[in-house]
């Protein structure tokens, strides 16, 4: 599904495409690069942003007593759900991530497979007919689900009496 129906009739055609396979070849891989490094840059954000409101939360707690006062249990549970919200929306865009990643090397198996007798060099990481979007322990799918469950542990101590 990633060619469309002209595309592959075009590929699959007597006459040469609009483009090589070695210039999509080439395209398909730089793309890739991009997603790569979209990713990368919202992992890090998420870090970036993870670590300062734990700092702040671990900084309004250090000191206090338990069970905690009102206000200081109210503003824990802010940052508490701040960091659960900023995480959800991480995963989100990280979803999208995979999703462009796992349509691309779609297409990079779908042209191997329409030309078998034309060698390319492999994507670094990439292993054919892997299940759609790769592994499921990935970094972009399980991080943020575990911030996520510390906010909740984090929240629920804070509201512990």
């Amino acid at each position: 599904m990633a060619l469309t129906e002209t595309t592959r009739s075009q590929l699959l055609a007597a006459e040469p495409p609009a483009w090589d396979i070695a210039t999509r070849r080439t395209i398909i891989r730089e793309m890739l690069v991009h997603e790569d490094k979209l990713t990368n840059e919202r992992i890090q954000s998420l870090y970036t942003l993870q670590g300062f409101l734990f700092a702040a939360f671990g900084l309004l707690v250090k000191d206090a007593k338990f069970p905690l006062a009102v206000p200081i249990q109210i503003l824990s549970c802010m940052i508490a759900a701040v960091g659960f919200t900023a995480a959800r929306f991480y995963y989100q865009e990280l979803q999208f991530n995979t999703a462009a990643i796992t349509s691309l090397l779609d297409e990079w198996n779908e042209l191997r497979k329409l030309f078998p007798d034309t060698s390319y060099p492999a994507i670094i990481g990439h292993v054919a007919n892997v299940k759609p979007g790769g592994p499921s322990w990935l970094t972009r799918r399980t991080i943020p689900f575990l911030i996520m469950a510390v906010w909740v542990i984090a929240a629920g101590v804070a509201l512990w009496q």
